[in-house]
């Protein structure tokens, strides 16, 4: 099944040994803004289209 975490700064190192522990060493892994919990709306969104192709190309290459 094709995966990709969403993290936020803070948390990235966590996530990628997490991952590394559990034999997913290239799991996609994206990281917003530190204080992403803490944007508008219209910022939330501007993110999305900003990073929303990184996200599927993320999830086609797990698919392959």
């Amino acid at each position: 099944m094709a995966t990709v975490v969403l993290v936020t700064e803070p948390f990235e190192r966590v996530a990628r040994s997490s991952a590394i522990a559990r034999g997913l060493s290239k799991l996609p892994i994206i990281v917003l803004p530190a204080d992403f919990d803490e944007f508008d709306v219209a910022q939330i969104r501007a993110i999305v289209d900003e990073r929303l192709g990184e996200v599927e190309s993320a999830l086609l290459r797990a698919r392959v």
